[in-house]
């Protein structure tokens, strides 16, 4: 098993998400987990409320996809979570969300009274991990979408810091997350989890407060759940926690750049390339500053001692930085 995390920074637009088929034919070899940002600048869109721009962002992007408008009526149709929560307790599609932002674009403040801050800033997370599940089919490879909020568990959401803390990971129980009905957890694993050239999507940064074995039906999940995030920055941490949840052997962190440098790159023409990096090291490392991994994704995979390669997403043939 292995688990492919892509940042905002690597599927920007059209042109990046189509290599990803290319980066996957890599990992073909054994079952894939794919954790995935919101594309883009699209979160910084949704914290500032700006709807209108946060639309427009995806439609490019599902226009240069080369989408049907069929296949296009699919996404907007498909819910953006199963659990997510609206006033009316509905299960909210892109079309919905899009309705309303459009009819109550002149009320900001009415949007972010109805839309709390997780609900809002996992939109981008949703919408961008269903157009990749529709892409990927497209592109010939099958996959599942899986909802992250029923399986990563939080404590309560806190307002003041816009984050909570892990309380927990476990494997959905009891609800499909993007089929109608129940499901079998054994089978669910052989048929798409452990079996060979098999892809399940996720989404990184997006978690719930609820303990979702304690619900009965769909009807107590939407009236009772509360969304939360693990934090700005949270999606490498996402997949640290999938990791350990299903065992994979590694993590696979698609970057910008070619690796974990003690400098900017971007800034400083002498920055030196770390080719590996044990735990303590990159700990210290990103603790001062350097934004390529979370501090907090580092110790949560030195206590299970998991590996973390980080990888250039445009430039496959360089070897990136190992860090166990």
């Amino acid at each position: 098993m292995k688990v492919l995390k892509f940042g905002g920074g690597c599927l920007k637009d059209a042109e990046s998400i189509k290599k990803l088929p290319k980066v996957l034919e890599e990992y073909r070899n054994s079952p894939i987990i794919i954790i995935l940002s919101a594309f883009g600048k699209i979160t910084n869109m949704l914290e500032n409320s700006d709807f209108k721009s946060a639309m427009n962002f995806l439609f490019n992007i599902m226009d240069g996809l080369d989408f049907t408008e069929e296949e296009k009526n699919d996404i907007l149709k498909t819910p953006l979570s199963p659990t997510f929560l609206g006033n009316n307790f509905k299960l909210w599609s892109l079309n919905d969300f899009i309705y309303f932002s459009i009819n109550q674009s002149k009320k900001t403040s009415s949007i972010k009274n109805y839309f709390n801050y997780p609900m809002r800033v996992c939109i981008g997370e949703y919408i961008s991990s269903s157009i990749i599940h529709y892409y990927l089919l497209k592109s010939s490879l099958n996959n599942i979408l899986l909802d992250a909020a029923l399986c990563i568990r939080t404590s309560s959401w806190n307002d003041e810091i816009k984050s909570t803390l892990l309380h927990s990971a476990h494997f959905p129980q009891k609800i499909n997350p993007y089929y109608k009905g129940m499901f079998s957890l054994r089978k669910w694993h052989n048929d798409c989890v452990y079996s060979k050239n098999s892809i399940v999507i996720t989404q990184g940064f997006i978690s719930s407060s609820l303990n979702i074995d304690s619900c009965q039906n769909l009807n107590q999940i939407l009236t009772t759940n509360q969304r939360t995030t693990l934090g700005r920055e949270g999606s490498d941490y996402s997949a640290a926690i999938f990791s350990r949840l299903y065992n994979a052997d590694k993590i696979i962190l698609f970057k910008d750049v070619d690796g974990v440098y003690n400098l900017d790159p971007k800034k400083n023409t002498n920055a030196r390339l770390f080719p590996k990096l044990n735990y303590d090291q990159a700990f210290d490392l990103f603790s001062k500053g350097n934004t390529v991994v979370h501090p907090k994704t580092i110790n949560y995979i030195k206590k299970y001692n998991i590996p973390i390669l980080v990888r250039n997403f445009n430039h496959l043939d360089r070897p990136g930085t190992i860090i166990n």
